[in-house]
């Protein structure tokens, strides 16, 4: 992720690349090109997300971060997106519907992915308490998915999760996450679908992903980093080590879906 070489930014992020909640800020800086004024480093610049001095300013010891210059704090990625939409509203596009009824519904786009999926995501690439536990959270994952399937616009209403011809902060939230999803489940839990690029489940999705990065340069930016990070992951062995290969052994569990 290249920062800007200015000295004195107005906020820094602390984020890494395979961060898809970090990712979906990133791409708010990107779209609206204000990486002059938004530095991103790494939260080891801070003695990392378990250190004393990032744990002063996000005691959740979570990333993104995002500190400003005045050493306000704000944690939590939608919260970050939102201040970064209203600062710099003068700059880039807004990010946001133009009208009423299309915001409420990007904001329960967001809303669902916050509360429903990303709260399960990590039986997906994770340690977990039980092989049991990895299965049960996995089909609350799919049950979570078919809701955002059903959300999603269909490829004639445009490019973009909702119909229209511009992207939304919405489009920047599923992107990484779905990054996620066509990367893990047709690799390792045999999910039908083509890896790194669609669910055979989720047609709407699938096509959705392909589209809105062919119609948006920093959707494919965002997209690009969180599945190399992934690669980088999947190079050191992690679903080796997080128990994942030996839990999808476990025949007595349902692990592909539908």
């Amino acid at each position: 992720m290249a920062s800007s070489s200015s000295s004195d930014p107005a906020a820094t992020l602390y984020d890494m690349p395979i961060s898809n909640h970090g990712a979906r800020v990133r791409y708010a800086i990107y779209a609206k090109d204000i990486q002059d004024v938004v530095h991103i480093v790494s939260p080891n610049e801070l003695g990392g997300l378990k250190g004393e001095e990032y744990l002063k300013r996000n005691p959740q010891g979570k990333m993104p971060l995002l500190v400003l210059a005045d050493g306000t704090a704000l944690p939590e990625s939608e919260i970050i997106v939102q201040y970064l939409l209203d600062a710099y509203a003068d700059r880039g596009p807004s990010l946001k519907p133009d009208d009423a009824v299309s915001r409420a519904k990007a904001a329960y786009v967001c809303r669902h992915h916050d509360m429903y999926i990303a709260s399960v995501q990590g039986c997906m690439y994770r340690a977990m308490p039980s092989t049991e536990a990895r299965a049960t959270q996995l089909a609350e994952l799919y049950k979570q998915l078919c809701v955002l399937e059903s959300l999603c616009s269909s490829p004639e209403d445009g490019p973009y999760f909702l119909p229209g011809t511009t992207a939304t902060h919405a489009d920047g939230a599923i992107v990484p996450t779905m990054c996620f999803c066509f990367y893990a489940l047709p690799k390792y839990f045999g999910w039908p679908g083509e890896h790194k690029a669609s669910l055979s489940a989720f047609p709407k999705l699938s096509a959705w992903f392909a589209s809105c990065q062919a119609s948006d340069a920093n959707l494919k930016k965002v997209a690009d980093e969180v599945t190399g990070a992934l690669g980088a992951w999947d190079e050191g062995g992690r679903w080796e080590t997080v128990g994942a290969i030996a839990d999808l052994k476990n025949t007595e569990y349902k692990w592909a879906y539908p």
